[in-house]
């Protein structure tokens, strides 16, 4: 690196000074006034290494998730992602079907799926003219919430998980979508019998949401479901969970879009229409149109599998959510941090700054709009202290006209406590922010646990720290204090 500690005054830049005076001993010193300061920055090459993800935990069991993937995603210049969801049924309850006069029809099954608000388009990704293909399928596998080696521990599910796949559910053999804003409404046609049977339209409507309604096969739906209603099967949860095991809802093919859903807003359902035909004294007196649903329940599992990307770009790194790639990110070789303890400075700022690509990713809304850095090996962990640090901390993609410009991540208590000897310096690693589980601040305060979940299939390329870069090489910037 050409960079080097002992040469402070070629990287003179002036910088805001922002910590206090009580802080002017922090690397070493007596306190000493701002008037006595100069402000100074050093500039350093920063090393990025792109890192494969094989996997991430995608269940509802150790974290209460709520976004799921569905369907196919093509970025063209990174990675595919076909996203399928394995979920075990939540316990419905039981349905009388036996009521004196009263004629019970089932007219129609829908595997019903909203997956955004009517005016929301940023939730599907992908070619949405394209149609996408699915199955649904029974699941053969039990899934269960503890870990069958270690029943004190809940058990874990990744995205590569495998299960036993049983009947295709369909009405037909594959069912093909493509996300359009008539989704609103699905027709279909109910049956009073009475003196015959009688046909009339009816609509399935969920307020405000666009929605997939999956016709699924009547026949063998009613052998699995509706003649067991009132039998032992549906009698208890433990019984229920016995007799059937979930569900497969499998992406298939490579065309078409993606999905993003919160299952916890707009929870998929398997709803069942039915018809009551009700008489009195042998005449007909009305009829009632009616629904039961069976809700997917815990766990839910994403299984998500990908195809590799493109080549990679020359002296770049690619950064992609879900099960795409991370970048190891170096900081300071040990000669630099040794020399930076040994200068009697107060370090005031520490921004790492990644400039996008923009011969790659030409349009904002297409990247992931915030980036997160957090310590990688056998224990992984965030490098936060504290509400404050992580709300100062940024991360967030800086654009101009829609064109993506920069990430700048502001890491001074880390480099800090480098200095100080508080914390090893080991490599960091640089992924896209999931925002249902790297929040971090939750009830108003920190919560640094390390979650290794992403839904976020975005991506972007950055400048890696080589010089043949330029100005847009990957660096941290050091702004500090020194006595004059």
């Amino acid at each position: 690196m050409r960079n080097k500690i002992n040469y402070l005054g070629l990287f003179l830049l002036g910088v805001t000074l922002l910590s206090c005076d009580n802080e002017l001993a922090d690397v070493g010193g007596s306190v000493i006034g701002n008037d006595k300061m100069d402000k100074k920055q050093l500039s350093f090459d920063v090393k990025l290494t792109q890192k494969d993800i094989e996997k991430v935990e995608t269940d509802d069991v150790n974290f209460p998730v709520s976004e799921y993937l569905l369907g196919y995603y093509n970025p063209k210049k990174y990675k595919k992602i076909n996203a399928s969801i394995v979920a075990k049924f939540a316990y419905p309850g039981n349905l009388n079907t036996n009521i004196e006069n009263s004629t019970y029809t089932l007219d129609k099954v829908i595997l019903k799926i909203p997956y955004a608000d009517v005016k929301t388009a940023d939730k599907v990704l992908g070619n949405s003219s394209e149609k996408t293909s699915l199955k649904v399928l029974l699941n053969e596998t039990y899934l269960n919430k503890l870990n069958p080696k270690d029943p004190s521990k809940n058990k874990v599910y990744f995205s590569d998980e495998t299960f036993t796949e049983g009947d295709n559910l369909l009405e037909n053999d594959t069912f093909e979508f493509s996300p359009q804003e008539k989704d609103t409404v699905y027709y279909f046609e109910r049956t009073k019998v009475f003196n015959g049977e009688h046909k009339f339209k009816d609509s399935i409507k969920v307020a405000n949401k666009l929605f997939l309604a999956i016709p699924l096969n009547k026949q063998k739906l009613k052998e699995l479901f509706w003649d067991k209603l009132n039998g032992s099967e549906f009698q208890s949860k433990e019984s229920f969970d016995d007799y059937l095991k979930g569900i497969i809802i499998k992406s298939v093919g490579n065309k078409g879009s993606l999905l993003s859903l919160n299952t916890s807003k707009n929870p998929i359902s398997i709803d069942f229409y039915y018809t009551i035909t009700r008489t009195e004294k042998g005449k007909f007196k009305d009829t009632l149109n009616e629904r039961f649903s069976v809700y997917l329940g815990t766990p839910k599992i994403n299984v998500l599998t990908s195809e590799s990307a493109e080549e990679s770009t020359a002296n770049c790194v690619k950064i992609q959510g879900t099960v795409g790639s991370e970048a190891e990110v170096n900081l300071l070789t040990k000669e630099q941090l040794e020399e930076l303890k040994k200068q009697k400075i107060l370090i005031n700022d520490a921004v790492l700054t990644f400039h996008v690509n923009q011969d790659v990713d030409t349009n904002s809304e297409e990247l992931p709009q915030r980036l997160l850095l957090y310590k990688s090996g056998e224990t992984k962990e965030h490098i936060f202290k504290s509400a404050f640090d992580f709300g100062v901390y940024g991360g967030v993609l800086e654009s101009k006209d829609n064109k993506p410009q920069v990430y700048k991540l502001r890491i001074l208590e880390y480099i800090k406590d480098l200095v100080r000897g508080k914390k090893e310096n080991t490599p960091l690693r640089l992924k896209v922010f999931n925002s249902a589980t790297d929040l971090l601040i939750y009830n108003k305060s920190l919560d640094n646990t390390f979650r290794f979940y992403n839904s976020n299939p975005r991506g972007v390329t950055l400048y890696d720290g080589n010089t043949a870069n330029g100005v847009k090489k990957a660096e941290l910037k050091i702004s500090y204090s020194k006595e004059k």
